[in-house]
Formats: structure tokens, C-alpha cells, sequence
């Protein structure tokens, strides 16, 4: 990976923003941003998140994801059927991800971004860049 992690995330928010502009909040409960796009958004933004993050993980293929990309599904919950989860790792295991959360048979789904990184003393600093990368802050 070249991008610093900064630089990355807002390569990540240009690739999502190129179909819509959104609406992103902060959820204190993950510590990420957040938005809800119709369900009709998704194939577009699966495609960019394709391009912009190296990984795509689903229920059948997590069992393969590294430990710091399984340390992001245990932040979020576990996954569950329907749930993709689109990963990069760094060198150092901090991991920028972007989860895409279905409502079940509701026509919305919570698109989920953020960071972990390998040492949990680095939250600030996670939430940090994350906010900078998303020009949330």
C-alpha cells in the first residue's frame, strides 16, 4: 500500500462520492461514520469500493481474512448473511474498512467506514485520521 492512511480513506470517499453525494454521520457505538443509501445505490458503490479497498469479505470467505481484519468484524458484531465487508490492510495492521450492513427486507443499507489498527491504545489516533481522511473534521 502507497497511500498513507489519510490519503487512503479520502480515496475511498471520492470513490463513493462520485455516484451521490452523501450524508455521513459519526456513530459513536463502532466509532465510524455511517451513512443509509437505497438499496438500488449498492451495485454502484460496491464497484468503487472494488476499486478503492484490496479486499472483499462475506460469511463465506472471512474465515480467511487476516487476525486484524477479523479484529474488525469483532469491533462490528461478527457478520452476518448479506454483510460485505471491504478491507486494506497496512503494514503496520491498522485496517481501513468500509462495511455495507442490508436491512433485511427493508430497501436501505447502513454503510458503515473506518479504521482499527493493531495496537487498541490507538483508538484516538484511528478515529483521527479517519474523521481527517472523511473530511469530517
Amino acid at each position: 500500500m502507497e497511500l498513507s492512511i489519510p490519503d487512503h480513506l479520502a480515496q475511498i470517499w471520492n470513490q463513493i462520492a462520485q455516484d451521490a453525494p452523501l450524508e455521513w454521520e459519526w456513530e459513536d457505538r463502532f466509532q465510524v461514520a455511517l451513512v443509509v443509501v437505497e438499496n438500488d445505490s449498492i451495485p454502484a458503490l460496491s464497484t468503487h469500493m472494488d476499486n478503492a479497498l484490496e479486499h472483499c469479505w462475506s460469511v463465506d470467505n472471512i474465515d480467511q481474512a487476516s487476525q486484524s481484519v477479523r479484529r474488525v468484524v469483532l469491533k462490528l458484531g461478527g457478520m452476518r448473511e448479506g454483510q460485505m465487508l471491504y478491507s486494506t490492510e497496512f503494514e503496520d495492521g491498522t485496517v481501513t474498512f468500509v462495511v455495507f450492513w442490508p436491512w433485511g427486507a427493508a430497501t436501505n443499507t447502513s454503510i458503515r467506514a473506518g479504521v482499527v489498527t493493531a495496537e487498541p491504545d490507538n483508538a484516538l489516533y484511528a478515529t483521527t485520521i479517519l474523521m481527517k481522511g472523511l473530511h469530517l473534521m
